[in-house]
């Protein structure tokens, strides 16, 4: 058991955050914006495609106007 991070810092071994905004940082932890247009794709071994165990994903999210419209988080089918 342990904890996987999808959306780690850039450095050059988790480089698939790189161009992401973001907000430096101001909320103690660095934070990734999102805006509907931009996604990102975890490389292939980050996360066991065999869970066999249940597993949890922890987000924020903070909506703006009009926030009624459907936001998906992480979805199988997106699977290229």
């Amino acid at each position: 058991v342990g904890t996987v991070e999808l959306l780690p810092a850039p450095s050059n071994s988790a480089n698939w955050t790189v161009g992401l905004p973001t907000d430096n940082g101001h909320d103690s932890d660095q934070v990734f914006e999102f805006n509907g247009t931009q996604a990102i794709k975890v490389p292939e071994g980050v996360v066991s495609t065999t869970l066999k165990e249940p597993f949890t994903i922890s987000v924020w999210m903070r909506h703006g106007p009009g926030g009624r419209e459907k936001e998906t988080i992480l979805c199988n089918s997106d699977k290229t």
